[in-house]
């Protein structure tokens, strides 16, 4: 169409895109694969018309509802995925700008051009000898952010990805709560406590590997992956590590640990006997591991499955690949992918059934092969943020994807209704705690009792439902999943009920996550800790029920 007039540069020659028109109202642009090692960049011009905002894949949830004069941003198969939006201001995709190859690295601009009243639109892709043809595609039908992207994945044709039964089950991860300050005698109680409440999975995170008892702060962390890479288990906290493991098997438990084999401590052997693995010096200790060094991969991959077997583990929680960030004019997306590849085909040998764990940075379609489940980024002391980053996984990788939070951690002086709110935020994936279980008041686990087993009573829907995600001008206003028969309101904005809260035919549950208590017709109305109260509002950190 002349309105795009798409461009594509291969070796300083320009040519046009051919147009494949296939849905009224989306344009897909076919690029086809040249079998060699190049930059490709496409180029050009969507008018301003109608345009309040955008929105591109990253931790910080929501809308950006102002007209940047730049939009930059890099992703590739290890970080986000290749998506920019120009919103309305009722959050609608004035332009949906996507690509179908999710693998290789793609540097996104979009830079305003005041006099011809639009956005000059530039994306540079890393194309390889193993690039397929790919489409650019330009959606214009006014869709939600939620319906574009789900459009966009049915493009993608997917296979089907299997996760195994326990990548559904709630989780306790030691971080917030002990941060390396872990060792078996915390970690048996407060795993059998975790249990009691619910819990089905544990992650001993970063501290099983050092001997040092530390926390985070300001001061520590500056240095605080000095040694990692040698992933030797601390005899000093865990003597007799795989009885440990067993015991806490035995609780009904699976037991993950922590690794980040992305980076490597520059006071760790590994470093001393591989010094040209890493590239650049980063902080807090450690350097990046250099992806393209096939012999690193490999001793570290040996390392890593000799702990798995070491423990009898049931799996891993593996940080940090996105500290590999995509490079258009040095790409490594598809190396870092063989080195997710090669490491998680290796953990599977071990075990066939093992839970792996990604983070929100790298939570994305190219991982669907490699990971079991899907963690949201940090978000100690902010539901908030916790709510709207399992979101925006979602709108990554839509329904049935085992999306989890992260894990729930609040200040002790919390009233009891910011603890119920910690506990709802987390129903859009899978619930994650990380309290000192040996600390909890009676409140805290009245409500976390509440909230786990409303997540038990329905998880086939929460799990297996199809999910919305529903935006307003500045936030996530809420999440929704249904079937035939329920539906559940996960509700982040008050004002915002009057649009989701009809569904005929079905049982309703609204789940007030908001600011104020919301005036809805229940049948029912629970308040944080599940007892019945009688009210016309739902409280907040309370439920309300329709039938």
């Amino acid at each position: 169409m002349d309105q795009y007039n798409v461009e594509v540069f291969r070796d300083n020659r320009s040519s046009a895109a051919e147009l494949q028109q296939n849905t009224p109202g989306v344009d897909e642009y076919l690029l086809k694969r040249s079998g060699r090692t190049e930059t490709l960049e496409i180029k050009f011009f969507l008018p301003i018309a109608e345009v309040a905002g955008y929105w591109h894949a990253s931790k910080l949830p929501g809308p950006k509802m102002h007209l940047a004069w730049k939009i930059d941003f890099i992703c590739g198969g290890q970080f986000n995925f290749p998506g920019l939006a120009l919103l309305t201001r009722d959050c609608r995709c004035r332009w949906g700008i996507t690509l179908t190859d999710i693998l290789d690295d793609v540097h996104f601009t979009a830079i305003l051009d005041q006099e011809n009243e639009g956005y000059k639109i530039s994306i540079t892709v890393a194309v390889s000898p193993e690039t397929d043809d790919f489409k650019l595609r330009i959606d214009h039908r006014g869709q939600t952010l939620d319906e574009m992207l789900k459009d966009w994945r049915k493009s993608l044709a997917l296979p089907s990805f299997h996760f195994p039964a326990a990548a559904w089950d709630g989780v306790f991860c030691t971080w917030y709560a002990r941060h390396g300050a872990v060792d078996a005698a915390w970690l048996e109680p407060a795993a059998q406590r975790a249990a009691d409440l619910g819990f089905k999975t544990l992650i001993v995170d970063d501290g099983w590997c050092y001997d040092e008892y530390c926390r985070v702060n300001p001061e520590t962390i500056v240095n605080w992956y000095r040694t990692i890479g040698d992933y030797r288990i601390s005899d000093v906290k865990f003597p007799h590590f795989a009885e440990h493991v067993q015991r806490v098997k035995e609780m009904g438990m699976k037991y993950l640990v922590w690794v980040a084999p992305h980076l490597i401590g520059c006071d760790s052997d590994f470093y001393a006997r591989n010094p040209d693995s890493v590239l650049e010096p980063l902080a807090e200790g450690q350097r990046r591991l250099n992806v393209r060094n096939t012999a690193a991969r490999k001793q570290l991959t040996e390392r890593l499955t000799a702990l798995m077997h070491a423990g009898n583990l049931d799996g891993l929680k593996i940080d940090f690949i996105d500290i590999v960030h995509p490079d258009p004019e040095s790409p490594n997306s598809r190396e870092t992918l063989a080195f997710a590849k090669e490491l998680t085909d290796a953990v599977r040998a071990v075990k066939s059934d093992a839970l792996i764990e990604f983070r929100q940075g790298y939570a994305n379609c190219a991982m669907l092969p490699y990971a079991t489940q899907f963690r949201a980024g940090d978000a100690p002391f902010d539901a908030q943020t916790n709510f709207g980053r399992i979101a925006e996984i979602r709108l990554a990788m839509g329904s049935n994807v085992p999306i989890h939070a992260d894990p729930a951690f609040w200040s002790k002086k919390d009233p009891a209704e910011n603890v119920a709110r910690h506990m709802i935020a987390m129903l859009g994936g899978v619930p994650m705690l990380s309290m000192d279980l040996l600390k909890l008041t009676a409140m805290e686990e009245k409500i976390i009792r509440r909230w786990m087993e409303f997540y038990r009573q329905h998880q086939n829907l929460l799990n297996h439902g199809t999910w919305t995600i529903e935006m307003n001008h500045q936030d996530i206003a809420a999440m929704t999943v249904e079937n035939d028969d329920e539906k559940i309101i996960l509700l982040n904005d008050s004002h915002y009920i009057s649009e989701i809260a009809d569904s005929p035919g079905k049982t309703v549950y609204l789940v007030n996550l908001a600011e104020r208590p919301v005036s809805w017709q229940a049948d029912r109305v629970e308040e944080v800790s599940g007892s019945v109260v009688q009210t016309s509002a739902v409280p907040v950190g309370g439920c309300g029920v329709r039938k």
